[in-house]
């Protein structure tokens, strides 16, 4: 009779952030560090999603989620050190979940979990403008795929925040897209329009050519 190997599945106890579009690595390891090459790994979701599996040796994506085909892969070479972490990429936002990492071997099966967050960074800003009836200028700036939903304010050149209309805000499967306006006064001089969430802030001058009282003395 020979006993069952073993081992623990270890993976973090806090959240663990990915950014949209990069790649992401979801940690998980055996302890004591064992080699898992001859050992059954299995990735899935909370809701029970099939990630990535890993039997005899080799990848098995009969039982992976279409959403995950070609996107997900184990480090080969480290699983005989007990690394059974995987790489997903290109991350997207509905990637968002929490992951169990299990591991089988002769008898014996443990697991762990992770939660993941996924945060995106969106586009430039990009600033039009709009000319009314009664020749007053309205500056709007718009920037889109956020995620969370980003702050939008406009600013004078020495930063001072000026008063603005509301946000317009929608949620898309990209992340959020947000739109503020702002009526330029002569006093206000170059403005400019920032975009931030708490992964990133991205910033945009407004062309000359929006800004009439620039140039005049």
């Amino acid at each position: 009779f020979v006993s069952p190997v073993k081992f623990n599945v270890v993976a973090p106890s806090g959240l663990v952030y990915g950014l949209a579009g990069e790649d992401m690595l979801l940690p998980c390891v055996l302890e004591p560090r064992l080699s898992a090459e001859g050992m059954d790994v299995e990735w899935v979701t909370e809701d029970g999603g099939g990630v990535h599996v890993y039997k005899n040796k080799t990848d098995s994506l009969d039982e992976q989620d279409e959403s995950y085909r070609g996107r997900t892969g184990l480090f080969r070479e480290e699983l005989r050190t007990g690394n059974v972490s995987l790489k997903l990429s290109p991350v997207r936002l509905s990637d968002a979940n929490t992951y169990w990492c299990g591991v089988k071997a002769d008898g014996r099966a443990d697991d762990a979990k992770l939660k993941v967050i996924v945060n995106a960074v969106g586009s430039q800003p990009n600033i039009s403008t709009e000319i009314h009836l009664n020749g007053s200028a309205s500056l709007v700036c718009q920037s889109e795929g956020w995620y969370p939903e980003p702050s939008i304010e406009w600013l004078t050149s020495a930063g001072e925040v000026l008063p603005s209309g509301p946000v317009e805000s929608s949620r898309t499967r990209d992340g959020f897209a947000v739109s503020r306006r702002v009526v330029i006064q002569e006093s206000d001089g170059r403005v400019k329009c920032r975009v931030s969430s708490p992964n990133q802030t991205k910033e945009a001058d407004a062309p000359r050519e929006y800004q009439p009282f620039q140039d005049e003395k």
